[in-house]
């Protein structure tokens, strides 16, 4: 600990739950913006699905 701030679990609940609602939608943000922006490598399973490429027998 730094010394800096209380830790989490002495905060009073509506502090604590506007910082985990806050990081929740942080983490979204950050997961679809990281999604939009870095393509699948042409291996992967999730590059095979955008380019809607299948196998025969496969779904």
């Amino acid at each position: 600990m730094s010394g800096v701030g209380a830790p989490p679990w002495t905060w009073p609940r509506d502090e604590l739950v506007i910082d985990v609602v806050h990081k929740g939608i942080y983490s979204l943000a950050t997961g679809a913006v990281a999604d939009a922006t870095i393509s699948a490598l042409p291996t992967s399973s999730a590059g095979r699905a955008r380019r809607a490429r299948r196998l025969k027998g496969f779904s």
